[in-house]
This record gives C-alpha cells, structure tokens and sequence, in this order.
C-alpha cells in the first residue's frame, strides 16, 4: 500500500537525535509493516528556525520510506504575516508537484497546516482517493484567542479566507481524527455533518523508544556541564521542553522560582522561540533557573531520568484547554509526574489519574506551594510517579495507539475508493 503522510513542523528523523512526534512515529509504523510511505514536509525547520536545504529534495529513509521536502521561505516568528506567507507558498508548492507523482492509496494530512489540508483534499476528491485529516490545532480559531473583544469581528473578515479553506478541507475529507473528543467535534462542525462510523479519536502519543545508547551518554555529559549529574534525592528538579511562545505562563515560573532560592530546587527550561531571550533577561541572577536552549532525544532522554517532575505551563486559552500537549504525554511515558496550569481536558486527567499537580496561571504562590509540597513529601512524589507511568500505558503509549491508527489506514485503504469523495 502507498500511503502519503502530509505535515510540516515536526522533527524528521535525520540524524538520530531527534524526538519524533505523531508523524514521525506512525510514518516508521507504517513503513515496518511493509507499506510505502512518503512523508510531504518543508525544508523549513519549524523548531531551529532555519532551512535544512536551500531546494526541493527527497531522502531515502529506508527501503520504502522517503521524506519529500518542499522548498518554502520559512519565517522568524510563530505569530508573523512571513509565517502565513511561508504555509501558502508551501501549499502551491505542493499542488504544483503531486500532479506528477504516482497518486497513493490514503492520505493522511495533518491541519494545520490549513493550506496543504485544502490541498490534500481536493486532490484526493479529485483523484477519488481517501483522504484523512488529522485535526491537531485549532486554526484559524486560535488566530482570535489574544485579540481584543471589539476587534474581533474585524479579525474575522480578515481571516474570512482561511475559515472558508477550513471548511472546505473538512468538508472534502474522507474522515476527520481528532487528539481528543473535544477537537472531532471541532472539524465536525466545519464540515457541517454528524459523526459517522469513520470518524474517530486517536490521542497524541509518545514513543518508548530509546535513543541510541551513544547519544544518551552524550546527554549524560552535556547535563554535567550545567551542573546536573545524577539522581540526588534531596534536590527537586523540574523540566521543561518546548517552544518558547506566547502559548506559555513562563512569567509565573521564573517569579515562583526566585522566591524558591532558599531550597535544593532547579528549573530547567529547554527550547528555543521567540520569547526566549525576554525570558532569560527576566531570569537574570536567579541562579537556580537554566536554560540551555534547543536539546535532542539524548538530553531530553537523560534529564527525564533526573528529573522530580515535568512542567507544562501553558495558558489556558479555549483551544488548548480541549487538548492534552505532547508534552504531558512525554513526561508521562518517563514516570514524571505533571505540573501545569493548563484547565480543561489535562487538568481533569491529573485530577482523575492522580498524576500531577494543578495552579492557576498567574498563581505565583499556587506554584511555589507545589514544589514546596514536592520537596517536603517524597512519598507523594513517588506515588504520583507510579501513576504516571500506568496512565501513559493505558492511554498514550505510541505502540498502542498509533499500531490501531495504522490498522484504521489499513482498513480506510482497502475498503478502497468507495470511501472517498468526487468532485
């Protein structure tokens, strides 16, 4: 079976050290079980910030598995006129080249991006192949979220051009998944239907894979160099991965943590983004915040194992709250429990599972009561960690969750055309 995968963003694996996220990890899935896969992405890299080639170009994988990047112009900021540029390039890019290509038997296109999910679904209407959009982000939606009240209908007719792309994808989509109940119902509402039996949820989810044994004693000795060497059970150290954005409270963080000077606790925020460097200038002279930038899967890997828990300080804006990040799930799969001050569908999976702490955004004293809390009982600490990990096997382990995404592909595929939708 050929199976086309389309989203840009996500880590490829190049080198060895990369985290793979869902695209990644379903696309080695698939290509284990003997399908042909290609994986349409850009030469941009979303998380460095820079180009990985300055053309159009294919990489073998494996015997079966290509990745075909796409020259686009990349951008600076998340939030930036060159950003949209950049995905509409991507998008003509893309319809421009697939007319050429052997046509597949599914796709499955990830939205966003918006422009190459309008693409993939006309073409797969067209073409009379099954298409699956794969909802992760609600866009445009989020484009309102921080724009005053007054101004949002204004905003609305500006973007008028992408909620009608959005409603067209979803509309000539095959099938819509969704990463939570929550975000089906979103694309449903798009497509203007009631659910069918091919809709359906499939959770973000992590890989238990390891990283290359030399890429872990690598992140062994970059730790040393920060001053983080083994477990020390009388220290408290919280972790953080990601993008350095506007979608984050790091601002309550860094002031719990300058008032959490007088005990053994370290604060690591990894990541790079466009609010890094506003971030470090706030943190100046508090000595027990670090941030060492942009790590791979070997120090992300090896701070896991040192760490007491992981931080996931995101606000609590409506499209978030209705989904569960990637990384609650990764702490999960390490046994970390979760400290956040996202509400919604996360805060009620701590709540049930027992696997986290809860504090308010804003809540400066909320967070320092929490690692308070944590350095005082151990025991806690060690339970919520137990949790954690039986909650990542329950619900979020990659192996099962997306070997059930490539069963339902399977099935979607060879039911064959009689599931897709001409134009």
């Amino acid at each position: 079976m050929r199976i086309w995968l389309v989203k840009t963003g996500e880590p490829l694996p190049l080198t060895g050290n990369e985290r793979l996220l869902r695209t990644g990890i379903i696309a080695d899935v698939l290509q284990r079980r003997g399908h042909e896969v290609i994986w349409w992405t850009s030469t941009f890299d979303h998380i460095k910030r820079s180009q990985r080639t300055s053309s159009n170009c294919m990489i073998e994988i494996g015997q079966r598995y290509r990745i075909k990047m796409l020259h686009s112009p990349g951008y600076r900021n998340s939030i930036s006129l060159s950003r949209i540029w950049d995905h509409f390039i991507l998008g003509q890019l893309f319809k421009k080249v697939i007319v050429h290509e052997t046509p597949p038997d599914i796709i499955l296109c990830a939205l966003p991006t918006i422009e190459l999910a309008k693409t993939a679904t006309e073409y797969g209407r067209h073409q009379g192949i099954p298409v699956i959009l794969d909802l992760r982000d609600m866009w445009p939606d989020i484009f309102l979220e921080p724009i005053p009240r007054a101004l949002v209908p204004l905003a609305y007719i500006a973007l008028r051009p992408m909620f009608h792309a959005v409603e067209k994808a979803c509309r000539n989509a095959t099938a819509l998944i969704g990463i939570t109940d929550e975000f089906l119902e979103w694309g449903l509402k798009y497509a203007c239907r009631e659910k069918t039996d091919l809709d359906r949820v499939f959770p973000l989810a992590h890989s238990p894979k390891p990283p290359d044994p030399n890429v872990v004693e690598y992140g062994k000795a970059f730790w040393m160099k920060h001053g983080i060497g083994e477990i020390d059970n009388t220290s408290i150290i919280l972790c953080f991965f990601g993008t350095m954005g506007h979608q984050l409270d790091m601002e309550t963080v860094i002031e719990a943590a300058k008032r959490l000077l007088e005990i053994p606790v370290k604060i690591v925020l990894c990541g790079d983004g466009d609010s890094l460097e506003r971030y470090r200038k706030m943190a100046d002279g508090c000595s027990n915040l670090i941030f060492p930038g942009w790590v791979g899967a070997g120090e992300i890997r090896t701070l896991m194992s040192l760490a007491s828990a992981g931080l996931a300080p995101y606000r609590s804006s409506p499209s978030f709250i209705r989904s569960i990040p990637n990384k609650a799930i990764e702490y999960l799969s390490a046994g970390l429990p979760i400290v956040t001050s996202l509400d919604g569908k996360l805060r009620t999976l701590i709540d049930e599972c027992k696997c986290g702490y809860w504090y308010r955004n804003g809540d400066v004293d909320g967070l320092v009561s929490i690692v308070l809390r944590m350095y005082k009982n151990r025991e806690e600490l060690k339970a919520l960690s137990v949790n954690s990990t039986r909650v990542y096997n329950e619900r979020f382990n990659a192996r099962k969750i997306y070997g059930q995404l490539a069963d339902y592909l399977e099935i979607v595929a060879n039911e064959g055309r009689r599931y897709s939708k001409r134009g």
